[in-house]
C-alpha cells in the first residue's frame, strides 16, 4: 500500500476513487451511481453515511464511512451528481495496471482488490468479522471468511488467550 501512495497514478478520477474504494470497501458498481446526496450526517453519531440501492445485491444499504473517506472527495457537495463522473471500468482497469506495474503489483492490478484490502484491514485492526460483514453488505458471513485472511498476527494473539489460569 505504500508503495502506491508514494507513487500515485496520474489520473485524478482513478486515484480519488481507489482511495475511496480502499477506505470504504465499495465495489466499482456502486462507485458508479454514487450521488452527492446519497451523503448524510449523523449528529447524534458523529459520522457520515452513504444511502444508496447497493447494485450488486440490488437491496439498500446504508453504510458508514469514516471522515478520511469523505475528506479524500474534497468535502460534500450539494446536489445530486455523481461523485465519479465519467467513472470507466476500462479506463479504470487500465490505469490500474500503469499503476500497479509501476511499482512491481501487476498481479494485484484488479479494483476489486480494494474492497480485499479494506475487509483485511478492519479485521487485523481487530474488527468483529460479523460487523465487517455488514459494512460489505454481504447477506452470509461466510462470504466475507472468503475476503478476509485472517492474519497470522491475530491468530497467534487469539492462541495466547487460550490458557487455564489453574493449571502450572
Amino acid at each position: 500500500m505504500k508503495l502506491l501512495l508514494d507513487n500515485p497514478v496520474e489520473d485524478e478520477l482513478v486515484f480519488r476513487s481507489s482511495i475511496f474504494a480502499l477506505l470504504t470497501g465499495f465495489r466499482f458498481s456502486a462507485l458508479k451511481i454514487l450521488k452527492w446526496g446519497d451523503f448524510h450526517y449523523s449528529t447524534s453519531l458523529n459520522a457520515w453515511y452513504v444511502y444508496i440501492i447497493d447494485p450488486k445485491p440490488e437491496r439498500s444499504f446504508k453504510h458508514y464511512i469514516s471522515h478520511q473517506a469523505l475528506h479524500i472527495l474534497g468535502g460534500k457537495q450539494d446536489g445530486d451528481k455523481l461523485v465519479f463522473p465519467d467513472l470507466s471500468y476500462h479506463h479504470v482497469r487500465a490505469k490500474l495496471k500503469e499503476w500497479f506495474s509501476k511499482v512491481g503489483l501487476e498481479k494485484k492490478a484488479k479494483f476489486h482488490n480494494w474492497r480485499h484490502k479494506y475487509a483485511t484491514d478492519l479485521i487485523e485492526k481487530g474488527e468483529d468479522i460479523y460487523i465487517v460483514s455488514k459494512m460489505l453488505n454481504h447477506k452470509h458471513v461466510k462470504t466475507t471468511q472468503i475476503y478476509a485472511k485472517v492474519p497470522d498476527t491475530n491468530r497467534a494473539k487469539a492462541a495466547g488467550k487460550a490458557t487455564i489460569h489453574h493449571l502450572n
